[in-house]
């Protein structure tokens, strides 16, 4: 009873603690920092980086470079224009046309169904005099004002930008601030739900998978392929239209894909024992995976951690862009030159 005893202890201590249960594997060693010297240069680049998004809140201002500025160059939201920090462009009243020489700083953007006074009409009687004009509906996007028409949008982007090549991008934000309400969150939702479908397909499934896979691989490229050589040599002229162009064409692509096609068939069938060797790795992988819910949710985690060093250096970007010397130029409320001195460019 004694040595019964004693070996249902002994095979409990093994349980409790398997890892003394076998020796270290040939060759281990333990783990340790193998980078200690250039630690030295990482904190140095560290201390170096700090210096610098030190001296760019000390010295900058994003506003210089986020906000417009009025037909008196005056900055949307600083010194006088300090409660106005909207950018906006008034409208013709005659021809309802946007004025992009007269900017206007406002308190908030106009959705079209007010009236505003403190429009310029320099562009009309030669002066500086302010005339009722009815606004336009309009979005905001950042501090700035900006027509909800995609067509009044596009117009005030060539005439303020001098049509710019960037020009189109201020139409794509304006068209995802319009739709992104609704797209935005059913994308993610869909990309997320599809990402951890495909997980849960490969725990399940993975040769299935990795299977039809290549039945499409081969399917999809000899297919094609000998579909092109068939019409090329075999099918009536008179009946058959080129996909590219000329029957030539069609024959030597076509047979280039067909050849692709035969090659991966041949390469799958004297590679299938290696293939099922693969297939088990990934059902394997997502064993892991399924055994250990933490690592599904890492995405997200490192998502949400890259997102906010982005955001930080993207601040620190803009403050240390805004440490030079700002110049206003044109009439249009959005261009400007920047300066800056040696040690500016430096940074």
């Amino acid at each position: 009873m004694a040595a019964r005893d004693a070996t249902i202890t002994t095979t409990m201590v093994e349980q409790q603690e398997p890892e003394k249960k076998h020796p270290p594997l040939p060759g281990s060693k333990e783990h340790h920092c193998t980078d200690v010297f250039w630690l030295f240069f990482f904190f140095l680049n560290v201390g170096c980086m700090g210096y610098i998004q030190y001296y760019a809140y000390q010295n900058g201002d994003s506003r210089y470079i986020t906000r417009g500025y009025n037909s008196d160059k005056e900055l949307c939201g600083v010194g006088h224009q300090l409660d106005n920090p909207f950018i906006y462009w008034c409208e013709n009243p005659k021809t309802k046309e946007i004025i992009v020489t007269s900017p206007i700083c406002v308190d908030h953007c106009p959705n079209g169904t007010e009236q505003r006074s403190d429009c310029d009409d320099e562009v009309f009687v030669g002066n500086h005099t302010a005339f009722d004009a009815d606004v336009y509906p309009s979005l905001q996007i950042g501090h700035w004002c900006l027509p909800r028409k995609r067509k009044d949008m596009a117009h005030l982007m060539r005439q303020v930008t001098g049509n710019c090549p960037l020009a189109p991008i201020a139409e794509v934000f304006g068209d995802i601030h319009r739709t992104g309400a609704i797209i935005l969150p059913v994308a993610a939702f869909i990309s997320v739900f599809v990402g951890y479908l495909y997980l849960y397909l490969l725990d399940k499934c993975a040769a299935l998978l990795c299977y039809i896979c290549m039945l499409l691989l081969v399917a999809s490229t000899g297919g094609t392929g000998g579909y092109l050589v068939y019409g090329a040599l075999v099918a009536d002229p008179t009946t058959y239209t080129p996909w590219l162009g000329t029957s030539g064409m069609d024959l030597g692509i076509g047979g280039v894909l067909f050849v692709v096609g035969a090659f991966c068939f041949f390469l799958f069938c004297f590679k299938s024992y290696g293939i099922s060797q693969a297939c088990g790795c990934i059902e394997a992988a997502c064993e892991c995976l399924m055994e250990e819910p933490t690592l599904l949710v890492e995405p997200f985690i490192a998502l949400a951690i890259k997102g906010v060093i982005l955001h930080l250096m993207a601040i620190g970007f803009t403050e240390l862009a805004t440490t030079g010397n700002f110049d206003f130029y044109g009439d249009s409320g959005i261009r400007r030159e920047i300066t800056w001195n040696n040690q500016q460019l430096a940074f």
